[in-house]
């Protein structure tokens, strides 16, 4: 805490004033005498405070004998339970050794009173430390297996005995810890302590007992990082004991506890003032403790340290404490109970809210950092303008560092699910992605992003639905472009077409022989009529095969062309025929010019539809003059060209295997 300037100092003065009257008159009725404290200790006061029904001599005898008797008194009739060993610490009153409990055969602490302190008061207090400790069961509670007496009736507390050290020596020198810390920030580990503490004092005061005296000193650190809550001895029930062993609040009628850490309802000496809130109060001054290094009230003389408690005004911290932990200080520690956490319960909540605070923070903080080299990432990737192209960020080192950052704020969420800076984060790093993909046409891993925004936006559901749109046109067009480039291919149907064409090859070679061989061996004319009938029947086959076979020979466009186009070629040639009969024209040199007529028609077709066709063209040239020089032969050469012609289509036609 900052050092106060002398203007501040003469304000806090002016502050405290109004309440040095009414301490003044406090001071007067507790009757205690003025000393110097020395600020490096932190002693307990003891009330005088006298037990309803009972007192140390009605007690003690009451209790078991734990030890021997002295050298040359009579042996005893049983074996001694302990067997003391050295002694392990030292308090104001109390004395600890370490014993062997010789029945159980196993080391204990036993805690008895010093010589100095020995006295019906202080016999009394022992007792019932551990009458209390005694009733409260609990893991962060020291367990007491037994009261007894020592050789000179005094009375002993015999307890599990705790390898450790107290919280006040690591509060000093943290390497004194019995274990490594749990966290590499000390503030964790020390407000988890004080979290175990809160849980201690939580059961206690279930059972409607309050401590009092709660500071470092009296919690110890076991070698496994245990935490235990000592020194019940000035605790107070808040109702009647019905056994009479404890006493309540009702009959507090002096200061007890700590001077350092006193809550102002202590400092009156008035039990009808305790509450549970009065240990909320202590928790708070270890709180402040771990805070600044020294407990909330200090002093040169027990006068000034007790009215500082009396006060008990809010404190200044260093910038560097966190203000979640100032408000949980300033609230324990307010000066009316009403104020404070309504229990101690209440207090480990606040504490535990703060560790989850502090936790998702940093766990947001990394994912932030992650998320800057991620947009860098993203902007380096956009332009694409690294001199090295292995520098270019890859979209599965992309996607690493996106899931990354999204881990990272989740996990702050669930540590604490209303962080803000993770909240944010989230929505931050999901945005991110989400314009990348949106940029990059990617509709469905922009929905995936766009659904798991934290935080709807508007404006990237517009721009999700315009893609979506988009895209939809796209592939409505790319369907239709496939749909023509289907229409127009002129692979498809090939095997289809190539066989008709062998068949075909067939049909027309053998109707022309047919007739050749009608002419020359059966003296069968071959008139006009007969041509234009053969033609007329071709067209009509032609005609009857599409009609049937057009599941095969109609698959697209291209094919219904060529289909069509051979079946104009056919048409043509009847009305060729046609109107050389109609002109009387010769014949044969009239076949001979149809043979050219198709060898012309094969080419167009070819060259206009698939260049393939256009080979089947060639051979009708030299028939077609070869019918010229040979007319008697005409009609066979026409059939056998036919034949090779439409052969030649088929093997063109044929699919090849690449």
């Amino acid at each position: 805490m900052n050092a106060p300037t002398k203007a501040d100092k003469i304000e806090v003065d002016k502050t405290k004033a109004d309440r040095l009257a009414e301490f003044t008159k406090v001071w007067e009725t507790i009757g205690l005498q003025d000393q110097t404290i020395d600020v490096k200790l932190t002693h307990t006061m003891r009330p005088k405070t006298k037990l309803m029904e009972a007192d140390a001599r009605r007690s003690l005898p009451r209790l078991p004998r734990l030890v021997g008797p002295r050298a040359g008194a009579e042996a005893p009739e049983a074996m001694p339970e302990l067997d003391f060993k050295h002694t392990i610490g030292e308090g104001g009153m109390g004395l600890v050794s370490l014993a062997n409990q010789v029945p159980m055969g196993r080391d204990v602490a036993v805690k008895g009173l010093r010589d100095e302190a020995r006295s019906q008061e202080m016999r009394m207090a022992l007792l019932r430390e551990g009458w209390t400790t005694g009733l409260l069961e609990h893991p962060n509670i020291i367990p007491v297996y037994t009261l007894g007496r020592d050789a000179d009736d005094e009375p002993l507390i015999v307890m599990k005995r705790i390898e450790g050290v107290s919280w006040s020596e690591l509060l000093r020198d943290p390497s004194k810890a019995p274990r490594d810390f749990d966290s590499d920030d000390p503030l964790d580990w020390h407000i988890d302590i004080l979290a175990q503490v809160c849980n201690a004092v939580h059961y206690a005061h279930s059972k409607g007992i309050i401590h009092r005296d709660l500071k470092p000193e009296n919690v110890m650190i076991g070698e496994f990082g245990e935490v235990y809550v000592l020194d019940w001895g000035i605790a107070v029930r808040l109702d009647e004991d019905p056994r009479g062993r404890l006493p309540s609040v009702a009959e507090v009628t002096s200061p007890a506890g700590t001077p350092a850490y006193m809550a102002p309802e202590m400092v009156t000496g008035d039990g009808r003032q305790l509450s549970k809130r009065t240990d909320v109060y202590l928790l708070g001054a270890i709180l402040h403790e771990i805070l600044t290094g020294h407990p909330p009230h200090r002093g040169d003389t027990l006068q000034a340290m007790l009215f500082e408690a009396f006060c008990s005004q809010p404190h200044d911290y260093d910038v560097s404490v966190p203000q979640p932990l100032v408000d949980i200080c300033h609230r324990a520690m307010a000066a009316d109970p009403a104020e404070r956490f309504e229990s101690a319960e209440a207090f480990r909540h606040a504490l535990v809210d703060f560790t989850r605070h502090r936790e998702a923070l940093a766990l947001a903080d990394e994912a932030a950092q992650r998320l800057a080299i991620l947009r860098d990432m993203l902007s380096e990737d956009a332009r694409g303008d690294s001199a090295d192209a292995a520098q270019v960020p890859g979209e599965a080192q992309i996607y690493k560092l996106f899931g990354e950052c999204r881990f990272g704020f989740e996990q702050a969420l669930r540590v604490e699910r209303d962080n803000p800076a993770a909240k944010h984060g989230l929505q931050a790093v999901l945005e991110t992605m989400a314009e990348r993909e949106l940029s990059r046409g990617a509709y469905q891993a922009a929905s995936l992003l766009i659904a798991d925004f934290p935080e709807p936006r508007p404006d990237f559901d517009r721009r999700l639905e315009a893609l979506g749109e988009e895209l939809e046109n796209r592939e409505q067009e790319f369907e239709h472009l496939q749909k023509i480039k289907r229409e127009v291919d002129p692979e498809v149907g090939r095997t289809s077409r190539s066989v008709f064409a062998a068949v075909l090859g067939v049909v027309f070679c053998g109707l022309g022989v047919l007739i050749d061989t009608s002419w020359r061996f059966w003296d069968m004319p071959i008139t006009h009529e007969l041509l234009v009938a053969h033609g007329v029947f071709l067209v009509v086959m032609l005609v009857v095969a599409l009609r049937f076979g057009r599941r095969w020979l109609f698959q697209n466009s291209a094919n219904r062309r060529m289909m069509l186009g051979l079946l104009m070629m056919l048409i043509g040639s009847a009305c060729y025929r046609t109107i050389i009969w109609i002109a009387d024209l010769p014949l044969m040199p009239a076949i001979a010019g149809e043979v050219m007529y198709y060898g012309m028609g094969a080419a167009i077709l070819g060259f206009a539809q698939d260049r393939r066709i256009a080979w089947s063209g060639l051979p009708y040239f030299p028939a077609g003059f070869l019918g010229a020089l040979f007319p008697n032969y005409v009609m066979l050469i026409f059939a056998v060209t036919n034949l090779v012609a439409l052969w030649v289509l088929a093997w063109a036609l044929w699919p090849r295997r690449c």
